[in-house]
């Protein structure tokens, strides 16, 4: 599971996209949300068996966009036999996403600062709840840059803890 993580990452950075949100989940793998101005999507990786995982990519415009789908797992599989075992997702970049607004909250994920995110503004000063990519609600320390009540998806600055 770690080093196909990896290899989404890699490969999304290649494509010049990037991990935007990464969801922890209970079954023990991952939600992640990509996207830039033009295009948004969703990859879910889950395991299967210890030597299996399975990744699931939804990438839209408009409408799905079938053949981006495509190029991004025909990259992942070529990361894949490039990476050593034990590569690991660089989450230096990336600010922690909390269960709760609080910073001794359970971490649920993480979130790249300067990503645009489904999110809005909390009850609690100073933190955003975000949308995650399973439908789930993560909180982030940080503010909203671009405010556009017609853009779903809002541009945010990040605040370490």
């Amino acid at each position: 599971m770690r080093k196909t993580l990896t290899a989404v990452q890699k490969s999304l950075q290649a494509m010049k996209l990037d991990v935007d949100i990464l969801e922890i989940q209970s079954d023990g793998g991952y939600g992640i949300g990509f996207g830039n101005e033009r295009l948004d999507g969703e990859i879910t990786l889950r395991i299967q068996t210890p030597a299996l995982t399975t990744v699931y990519v939804k990438a839209k415009q408009s409408t799905r966009e079938a053949s981006v789908e495509h190029a991004i797992i025909e990259m992942i599989d070529g990361q894949l036999q490039n990476l050593p075992k034990k590569a690991r997702f660089d989450a230096k970049k990336y600010n922690s996403l909390r269960q709760d607004p609080s910073s001794k909250s359970p971490r649920v994920g993480w979130a790249r600062p300067g990503a645009r995110l489904e999110a809005s503004n909390s009850n609690v000063k100073q933190w955003l709840k975000v949308k995650l990519p399973s439908g789930e609600t993560a909180y982030l320390k940080g503010t909203i840059i671009d405010d556009d009540e017609k853009q779903k998806r809002k541009i945010i600055l990040s605040k370490s803890e």
